[in-house]
């Protein structure tokens, strides 16, 4: 499938520490060979990947104990605007914290 427009945004580059150590944990790199990025992860994250119609979301998720890490990033099969969609992404990231 072609992909006229692509934008890889990190839509929830957050970890959540609730009281476990984070310096315990063994770190571990990703790399996506198409992501044009790389993060670490307190241990080996789980891809899930979810198609529709207007793109395709691969997010990762890392879980040692009380920590939760998560990446995400969203492959448009369109053109857009990516000045206005990181600002959603920014919009609905704060209303998600409170």
């Amino acid at each position: 499938m072609r992909w006229d427009g692509r934008l890889a945004s990190v839509l929830l580059g957050v970890a959540t520490l609730l009281g476990s150590s984070s310096a315990q944990a063994a770190w571990v790199r990703l790399e996506p060979a198409d992501g044009g990025f790389s993060v670490f992860f307190p241990a080996t994250a789980t891809l899930t990947t979810k198609e529709e119609p207007g793109g395709v979301t691969r997010m990762w998720t890392a879980r040692v104990g009380k920590i939760v890490c998560r990446i995400g990033m969203l492959d448009y099969n369109r053109h857009i605007d990516a000045e206005q969609e990181l600002e959603a992404d920014m919009t609905n990231f704060l209303k998600a914290l409170g």
